[in-house]
């Protein structure tokens, strides 16, 4: 019999080559009058997001988010939203132009600090509004285009807080795999990596569910099959495509799931090191199995379903680390961090910090500070 659970997606979903096009008919259908859109400054360069950009009407862009999104920026963006009168916004990006607009879609036209919506503050402000978002994922790894996380570098502490409400999921997320054909090998691979910790963890999070854990094994297998040939040909229009299907399904796990000790150590590893935060951590989700207790069946299930084969649990749990070696190899990246000269000091702070992730307390067995601290040695 199958246990109760909840799934919630209010996100219009638009997947498929030139769906970008379809952007102004979402706008004027959401009825908003002078759009905002979020992006860099790389990204506003490229032809296709000008084009799509220029195509917008009455539009005024704020072009100055930078990778890991900080509580300042975004306060930088409520001022200009309201300065400019903004009652949408339209977001070019991964996961920090979304993050960062998910962020001051809460903040805008009221007279609050970002640091009051935290998940971790004291007396959290209840988010009652935001602005609707049409997100348009330019790489394929987040998910944050279907997830109700904003994830928000606090500059005063160096740690990475969350914003969570089912208000801040993007009204429309626009999934064009054509606009992730321009991204370089090593954004494929770590956005790539993102999005196979968010399934994996998925997977193992004491609150994974039958319809949650369907769409992690999909995405892995999509994964597996698929982010290396993005990797080497960075054209291929067959692998993006599937690296953002997956990275949707990802996402959409991810956001009813949460994560597990993979973000709650990585989200440390990116806060302390500017490791970029999908390879920060995917190189937990080996050892990482090692933890999975009672949910150790779901990963039975992944394997016996990527091997057509039938396998014991911990059987089930040596062949997913082999994949994850093979997979590490033929990305030509390192599954341990001894390029960041981590110091123990240093990792004694990330221990502490990790133990009080919220993503901690989701791991099926219960970590010990010790053992997180020999998982950050163990990488050095």
């Amino acid at each position: 019999m199958l246990d109760s659970f909840e799934f919630y997606c209010p996100t219009k979903i638009e997947f498929g080559q030139h769906s970008v096009d379809k952007m102004k008919d979402y706008i004027e259908a959401l009825g908003i009058k002078n759009p905002i859109v979020v992006t860099d400054k790389v990204l506003i360069q490229i032809p296709a997001i000008k084009e799509a950009i220029e195509k917008i009407k009455n539009v005024t862009i704020f072009d100055e988010v930078l990778p890991n999104p900080t509580s300042d920026l975004v306060m930088k963006l409520k001022k200009f939203v309201e300065d400019h009168k903004g009652d949408g916004l339209v977001v070019f990006g991964g996961g920090s132009p979304i993050d960062s607009a998910k962020g001051a879609a809460v903040l805008a036209y009221t007279p609050h600090d970002v640091k009051e919506y935290y998940d971790s503050a004291e007396n959290k402000l209840p988010i009652k509004q935001a602005l609707p978002i049409i997100a348009v994922p330019t790489t394929a790894g987040t998910g944050s285009e279907v997830s109700k996380y904003s994830v928000i570098t606090d500059e005063e502490t160096n740690l990475k807080e969350s914003i969570t409400s089912d208000l801040i999921i993007p009204k429309v997320a626009i999934i064009d795999p054509l606009l992730t054909v321009g991204m370089p090998p090593s954004v494929t691979v770590s956005t790539g990596l993102d999005a196979l910790s968010h399934a994996l963890e998925s997977l193992v999070s004491t609150i994974e569910n039958p319809l949650t854990n369907i769409m992690a094994i999909h995405a892995i297998e999509l994964i597996l099959d698929n982010l290396n040939l993005a990797r080497i040909d960075g054209e291929n229009i067959k692998a993006r495509s599937n690296m953002s299907f997956a990275a949707l399904l990802a996402g959409m796990a991810m956001s009813h799931c949460c994560g597990t000790i993979g973000h709650a150590m990585g989200c440390q590893l990116t806060s302390q090191y500017s490791i970029p935060h999908g390879l920060a951590c995917a190189v937990i989700q080996k050892n990482a199995l090692d933890y999975v207790g009672d949910k150790g069946k779901n990963i039975k299930l992944l394997v016996d379903y990527l091997d057509k084969s039938d396998n014991t649990i911990g059987e089930a749990i040596s062949k997913m680390k082999d994949k994850l070696d093979k997979l590490f190899i033929q990305l030509e990246t390192k599954m341990d961090l001894s390029d960041y000269d981590m110091k123990s000091e240093e990792i004694e702070k990330m221990t502490k910090d990790a133990m009080q992730h919220g993503c901690m307390g989701l791991n099926p067995v219960k970590l010990e500070k010790e053992t997180v601290k020999d998982l950050f040695e163990s990488l050095k």
